[in-house]
């Protein structure tokens, strides 16, 4: 496969819509948004595959910083059903942890990604047991990097923003291919603007 072929299966996606809250429990007003999708072919993912999982691209693809420690869920078979993070003033995010629960219903949590541990830790998770993470959207601002976070659950349910940062310049998602689900997360960090990126491993659903 040519160079232009391959990367032309990468493809990035305006999208423009109406934004709802996926929470019954909170209203929010609608909000119209842009959103880029990461679309990337199935068979190049097919590729990529470990262990029946992969890691997603990137969802910023912004290059800059160092790419930080990646964490997995442990435990038997285990659900991404929310995220944790340390938000400080004037960096927005700075440091993010993946909430699980196992099979045996066992709470779960991964290892921080970055070093840095300043801030409020903020969290947010599904409120019904049935429900696993298999997308994630993200915040980013411009001068601070990604401010807020959520994941979709396979019902199309929301954990809820975070951090509620209503500063956003680009909004960005990826949802998992079918039978797919989330288990694990990596970050890129940047000095004086904390992380600037996200991206996620995802296996099988057994």
């Amino acid at each position: 496969m040519n160079l232009l072929k391959k990367n032309a299966l990468i493809l990035s996606a305006t999208l423009v819509f109406t934004l709802f809250s996926c929470e019954k429990e909170e209203e929010v007003s609608p909000l119209e948004v842009v959103f880029e999708t990461v679309v990337v072919d199935d068979k190049e993912e097919a590729a990529s595959k470990n262990f029946n999982g992969y890691w997603a691209p990137w969802m910023t693809n912004n290059p800059r910083g160092a790419e930080r420690n990646s964490h997995f869920l442990s435990g038997l078979d285990p659900n991404a059903i929310g995220l944790k993070v340390r938000e400080q003033s004037g960096y927005g995010i700075i440091n993010m942890s993946m909430i699980g629960r196992t099979e045996n219903n066992a709470l779960v949590q991964t290892d921080w990604t970055t070093t840095n541990y300043r801030g409020s830790v903020k969290e947010k998770s599904f409120s019904s047991r049935n429900d696993y993470a298999t997308s994630i959207e993200i915040k980013e601002q411009h001068g601070y990097g990604v401010v807020d976070a959520r994941l979709i659950s396979q019902r199309n349910i929301s954990t809820g923003w975070i951090t509620q940062n209503p500063n956003v310049n680009r909004y960005h998602r990826y949802n998992c291919l079918a039978g797919y689900k989330i288990v694990g997360i990596s970050n890129r960090e940047q000095s004086g603007y904390g992380v600037i990126d996200v991206k996620i491993f995802v296996k099988k659903v057994e």
